[in-house]
Order: structure tokens, then C-alpha cells, then sequence
């Protein structure tokens, strides 16, 4: 599926390998091909997730789609920091650590 990247190349960073990975995904549901990931980045869930379920302490917190549950008060309420979460200008939502 992706080839790796020899270990000495610098070129290619984690991010980059992740939005292949992203990419990846967003064409396996165009096939309509079920997909379960696990991420700690909520960046992540906005490109490609039709539904989230968020954990807190190892039980459910919030479920639902991403634009309604992925909100700045629920990743204060798990992470206990401030998040704000944006819409970009490419029809997406980014989350932001606020740093006091």
C-alpha cells in the first residue's frame, strides 16, 4: 500500500506519511470501504471521519459527527487545556492549543 521511505531520507517527515495515510483513507471510502481508526488528533478525525466517538478515562464521552462533537469545550473537558477549533478556508476544521 505505501512504500517506506528510506530511513535516511529527511525529506520525508511524520506529517507527510500521515496525510498519505489520510489520503489513503479518503479513497477507500470513495469505495465505500468501512474504515476504523484510532487517532489522538482531531485534525485527523475532520478530514476523514464520517462519525467520531470520543474517549475520556476509558469511557465514552461524546459521539456523533465531527463538526458537532470535536468542539473547543469537549477537548478542554478531556485534554484540560484550551483548544480553539477553526474553519479554513478549505472547507474544514483545524484545532489550535491556546498557549497563555
Amino acid at each position: 500500500m505505501f512504500q517506506t521511505p528510506d530511513r535516511h531520507d529527511k525529506r520525508i517527515t511524520l506529517e507527510a506519511m500521515a496525510l498519505r495515510v489520510i489520503r489513503k483513507i479518503n479513497e477507500l471510502k470513495k469505495q465505500s470501504v468501512g474504515i476504523l481508526m484510532a487517532t489522538h488528533s482531531p485534525d485527523h478525525a475532520f478530514m476523514v471521519a464520517s462519525k467520531v466517538i470520543m474517549i475520556h478515562d476509558g469511557v465514552l464521552y461524546k459521539s456523533g459527527i465531527p463538526n458537532a462533537t470535536i468542539t473547543s469545550e469537549n477537548l478542554k473537558n478531556i485534554y484540560g487545556i484550551d483548544v480553539n477549533v477553526f474553519d479554513t478556508c478549505e472547507c474544514r476544521k483545524v484545532c489550535v492549543p491556546v498557549i497563555n
